[in-house]
């Protein structure tokens, strides 16, 4: 993304580029708090208690956006209660929950 915005050479001392996205947050966590890297939100927020700060979303046109589905298996003793669940994920009801996390829906 840095080379992308043309921000590596003023990032470059501070970037860390761990194999990961859970791995970069771990290191930013346990870092000497001037390291900056990019992350996914919902990466960032589970380590705010630990000093990972989230200074903005990335940009549009450089964002990663990913897909994620649900499936309901019918012959299941709890199909229903899953039936339920993915039709709760699917509802407005909660959008307030996905954005509070950090999540938009496309």
């Amino acid at each position: 993304m840095f080379e992308t915005l043309g921000l590596t050479k003023m990032v470059e001392a501070k970037a860390i580029h761990p194999p990961n996205g859970a791995r970069v947050i771990e290191t930013l966590a346990s870092g000497d708090g001037h390291n900056i890297e990019s992350a996914q939100i919902l990466e960032i927020r589970r380590l705010e208690d630990q000093g990972v700060i989230l200074a903005s979303p990335q940009p549009l046109g450089v964002e990663i956006s990913t897909t994620y589905g649900v499936a309901v298996l019918r012959a299941n003793a709890t199909s229903d209660d899953a039936a339920a669940y993915a039709e709760f994920l699917a509802s407005d009801t909660i959008t307030p929950l996905l954005n509070a996390a950090g999540i938009t829906r496309q």
